[in-house]
């Protein structure tokens, strides 16, 4: 890496696979014990300057993929589709919001796709990373990553993740629309009630409601899911930014570019 800022995007490696070995992503197992007609898929790192508004840069991101492209379907995975939210049901999420009173909550949840545990019929193999140090330093070249989680890259992965998301929010007595797949509501006590509903969009959701099962339910959310921040009110949801009043609750879209 010849960036002026290599040494800051090789702490962030670092920290990135210090994080996947605290998660269980992968363990390391040796070429010889791949299974017949498995490819060993490439490794990538991805690098991301964050900046602020006005252009400095406050955070140095690395990410560890998969280079899904060499996968064989029937082998090394199955199903790939996976919806988002539709935006007319993003509109009627606030429209509802302001009609009940309720607050707005966006969150991004991070390394999302991480979360999602592999099929146990699903064996991905995957080259040793640049940066990524074996004891047996001398025969590195004899020992790949065997994933035991989802990682960015993989075919799958965004149905896994969507999968995982799904199955904790059913857990939550959220139901499932028939008309948006990515639409959740939960039911009040009393017949015709509403007391909860949330949109997901890929790793970013957006939710309102109240009262105690619902505030229940966001607490197993943020629990459950790491997050990079829970916006109550106004803040930002896939690249447009929402304004909230919190008197009537009425809210205004604008974006930048």
């Amino acid at each position: 890496m010849r960036a002026v800022d290599s040494k800051e995007f090789e702490a962030s490696m670092s920290e990135e696979i210090d994080r996947m070995w605290d998660n269980n992503i992968f363990e390391i197992i040796k070429k010889k014990d791949v299974l017949p007609g498995h490819t060993i898929l490439r490794s990538v790192w991805t690098h991301r300057r964050k900046t602020t508004p006005d252009g400095n840069i406050y955070r140095h991101r690395s990410r560890l993929c998969a280079d899904g492209s060499t996968q064989k379907y029937g082998l090394d995975y199955n199903e790939t589709y996976s919806p988002v939210v539709m935006w007319s049901t993003v509109r009627t999420i606030f429209i509802l919001g302001t009609v009940l009173n309720w607050s707005s909550r966006k969150v991004d949840y991070v390394h999302a796709f991480p979360q999602a545990t592999l099929d146990k019929n699903e064996h991905i193999y995957m080259h040793l990373p640049r940066g990524f140090h074996v004891d047996d330093s001398t025969h590195r070249s004899e020992y790949i990553l065997k994933l035991k989680k989802n990682l960015y890259g993989l075919k799958q992965a965004s149905y896994n993740w969507s999968e995982l998301l799904k199955s904790g929010l059913l857990q939550l007595r959220f139901k499932q629309s028939q008309v948006d797949p990515c639409l959740y509501y939960m039911r009040g006590s009393s017949p015709g009630t509403l007391q909860g509903i949330l949109g997901a969009h890929v790793d970013d959701t957006v939710t309102g409601g109240s009262g105690q099962k619902y505030n229940d339910a966001i607490a197993y959310l943020k629990a459950k899911f790491p997050y990079r921040k829970w916006r109550i009110g106004s803040g930002e949801f896939c690249g447009t930014m929402y304004t909230q009043n919190p008197e009537n609750k009425e809210i205004t879209a604008s974006q930048e570019h």
